[in-house]
């Protein structure tokens, strides 16, 4: 008579439905492990995104606030630049002409993190938005285009103010430039706010991030990330 040979060891001997529960705890821990990674994942690069989206919106921040006390300054130098039109021999004044002078708003708009978002894929892919992408662009060439108009002029005024005659004083655009300066302000905003919105980000989180992060704008900083964003590009292209 033959004898029937048991598949299973002695010591290992289990039943079908204890074999199922086996192979199912197996399933799911595979399951569990590679699900969690992906989502850890996720979750990371949704948080990279979140960041690199509040640095940059808080950037143009920045160019706001700094176009918004320009146009406070050249204000108070159309009322000076009236009082010389009125009294021309106040301009002979070495103290009146140092008053007008400081008064020069010292526009220093930082284009390093600029130089980085539009020459670096990797900040696009991370951010995943084409819209937003584009929208920041367009408040960077604002930027640069309020630059090449207003900053251009008032540097060449800055610069020899002190020794400039009185008709150069009295012919400078300074209401234009009070007014570029509001209107670019205000445009920057309108976008940037918008850009919050289309990302998702409140004004909670940017509070929240202005003060648990101290922005540092010197080149330094900026040099800094991209050599880092650099380094991370030739990785990738080395895998490949």
């Amino acid at each position: 008579m033959k004898t029937k040979t048991n598949w299973l060891s002695a010591g290992t001997k289990v039943s079908l439905n204890d074999f199922f529960k086996m192979f199912l705890a197996t399933t799911i821990s595979i399951v569990l492990t590679f699900g969690t990674s992906a989502l850890l994942e996720r979750r990371e690069k949704k948080q990279a995104q979140k960041q690199m989206c509040m640095m940059i919106l808080h950037d143009i921040d920045e160019s706001i606030v700094q176009l918004r006390q320009s146009a406070e300054k050249f204000d108070q130098m159309y009322e000076m630049q009236q009082q010389f039109r009125e009294h021309p021999a106040h301009w002979e004044d070495a103290s009146q002409r140092m008053a007008f002078g400081q008064l020069l708003p010292m526009v220093n708009f930082n284009e390093s993190f600029e130089k980085i978002f539009t020459s670096s894929p990797d900040i696009w892919n991370t951010l995943g938005n084409a819209e937003f992408i584009d929208k920041v662009n367009q408040c960077y060439l604002q930027r640069q285009y309020f630059k090449d108009i207003v900053l251009k002029e008032v540097n060449v005024l800055h610069e020899g103010v002190f020794f400039a005659p009185l008709e150069d004083v009295l012919g400078a655009d300074i209401t234009e430039w009070a007014l570029m300066s509001k209107i670019f302000a205000a445009d920057l905003e309108q976008t940037n706010e918008y850009n919050k919105q289309l990302m998702g980000i409140s004004d909670e989180d940017m509070k929240a991030f202005a003060q648990r992060t101290v922005v540092d704008y010197n080149q330094q900083y900026y040099d800094s990330l991209m050599n880092a964003y650099q380094e991370e590009a030739s990785i990738r292209y080395q895998a490949y």
